[in-house]
């Protein structure tokens, strides 16, 4: 696994905990976010309570998701990658990831030992097509995941339209 997924892995993991931090603190202290004192508005003045309520419940509805999707799947990742073990998907890809520039490519892969279609994130700096045969390395939690292999169609095969 390449130390730029584990990166990635660890900033996310630490961006998503640092927000339900900083934002849980102010909201259980019953600090005021929107404070009518820093606008001049009337309508901001009458509406202050209001306000506070719709950025408290926003922060919690985006911290719920943080928590079920960021670190519930980090921390559940945590044991494979102290122990290195990683999952393999190799096969067709069935999706496309159309990006030249260096981003991280998601994509679906159909397992040729399986059947069973993962979807998985990796880094690579040019197209990924419907078709090609991928070798990603990933974790089973967050699908972060490393390719290891490619294997383009022949030359003469027309790219597949986007599944978009």
């Amino acid at each position: 696994m390449s130390g730029a997924i584990v990166g990635r892995f660890f900033v996310r993991f630490v961006v998503c905990v640092l927000f339900i931090f900083i934002f849980g603190v102010q909201i259980l202290l019953g600090k005021r976010l929107i404070r009518h004192e820093r606008t001049k508005s009337l309508w901001t003045q009458k509406h202050e309570k209001a306000l506070n309520l719709i950025a408290k419940l926003l922060i919690l509805a985006i911290s719920a998701d943080m928590i079920f999707f960021c670190i519930i799947p980090s921390i559940s990742d945590l044991p494979h990658i102290m122990g290195k073990e990683y999952m393999m998907v190799k096969g067709p890809a069935l999706s496309q990831a159309l990006t030249n520039d260096v981003r991280t490519k998601s994509v679906r892969i159909q397992d040729a030992v399986t059947g069973e279609v993962v979807h998985v994130q990796f880094c690579y700096n040019q197209y990924v097509y419907q078709g090609d045969i991928l070798e990603v390395w990933y974790l089973p939690h967050t699908r972060l995941g490393t390719l290891k292999s490619i294997m383009r169609p022949p030359a003469d095969a027309k790219p597949a339209k986007p599944d978009c």
